[in-house]
């Protein structure tokens, strides 16, 4: 994989203002970690509370959208690999969450003008069904962790799921 990384949209479906991931620190095969925070202009502005607080099941998200950024680094060396082969059979540009376990928040609310720090694993992978495991940090002390399943659809999967 590369060593330098581009921005989370390059990775992400997601769009402002539901894009929560600031930063991307760091993908290999088995762990992607990215930054985020809580100021008042951030990516998590509309998800803050009056206070600039964050609500701690907000980490699932955070989490998720981590796991997509590796999806997508992966997605786009997968695909790349792959472009003599047919279009539909290539992955989407979207994953599906299938499940959040074992999710645990050691504080009710994350303070204003936190930054974050949110480290997943991949524990296994059976086709393009994965789970990760994975931890959010502020300022080195654990704020929350989780366990997430997700599913890489292909192109032509996600034709027939979303079909007018």
């Amino acid at each position: 994989m590369h060593k330098q990384w581009s921005e989370p949209d390059v990775y992400l479906s997601h769009r402002d203002p539901m894009q929560f991931i600031r930063e991307v620190e760091s993908i290999d095969e088995e762990t992607v970690v990215c930054l985020t925070d809580t100021s008042p202009k951030g990516k998590l502005s509309i998800a803050l509370n009056p206070d600039g607080s964050l609500e701690t099941y907000f980490l699932c998200e955070i989490m998720a959208q981590t796991i997509g950024v590796w999806a997508g680094a992966v997605r786009t060396e997968e695909n790349l690999r792959n472009a003599e082969s047919d279009p539909d059979s290539q992955l989407a540009n979207i994953g599906l969450l299938l499940s959040i376990r074992n999710a645990v928040f050691n504080t009710q609310q994350i303070p204003a003008n936190t930054e974050l720090r949110i480290k997943m694993q991949r524990l296994f992978q059976d086709g393009r069904v994965a789970t990760f495991e994975g931890e959010a940090l502020s300022q080195g002390t654990v704020v929350g962790t989780a366990r997430v399943t997700v599913y890489q659809p292909t192109k032509a999967e996600m034709k027939r799921l979303f079909v007018k």
